[in-house]
């Protein structure tokens, strides 16, 4: 913006709100001095909102992505709260406002299998402008048991054999 025939005197600029993703200046203030004839020129640096990934992986190798889990990001310093669901890469991404946020595992996709301590579904992480961060979150999937009914001797796996297992 440019302003022409001002006064002699001294003026406060305060920048009120800027376009998303970015957020306002940290010093949203400047003050100057304008004399006769001067030309001056304020500038506000923004940083952009910070980039929160979420990641989903398998335990097992910490690479193998887990599309489908659902989380819910809870501001705690904010009334902010969302729920977001990873892509076939095992991620989300989003831009939030500075601040803390929760980000709390709700459900994860067979054969995967949620922790039962909701500290080990849950992590906090701050945000200030310009950061970019990930969360990983990582889980083992459920075991499985096989069983396999043959011949002693001919090792042939026969059909239609009924067991009972107890938990």
């Amino acid at each position: 913006a440019t302003l022409t025939g001002l006064p002699v005197d001294s003026y406060e600029v305060t920048e009120v709100s800027v376009p998303d993703p970015y957020v306002v200046a940290a010093e949203p203030t400047q003050t100057i001095w304008l004399g006769p004839g001067d030309d001056q020129q304020l500038i506000f640096d923004n940083l952009k909102q910070p980039q929160l990934t979420i990641a989903k992986v398998d335990a097992a190798d910490s690479t193998t992505p887990i599309p489908g889990t659902v989380f819910r990001i809870e501001g705690v310093d904010s009334d902010y709260l969302n729920t977001v669901t990873t892509g076939q890469d095992g991620t989300v991404t989003l831009r939030v406002a500075p601040g803390t946020f929760r980000v709390t595992e709700l459900s994860v996709p067979a054969p995967y299998y949620l922790p039962d301590k909701d500290a080990d579904r849950e992590q906090t992480i701050s945000l200030n402008a310009g950061d970019e961060k990930k969360l990983v979150f990582e889980n083992h999937k459920a075991p499985t048991i096989e069983i396999i009914k043959e011949n002693s001797i001919t090792h042939e796996r026969l059909a239609n054999v009924r067991f009972q297992v107890w938990y």
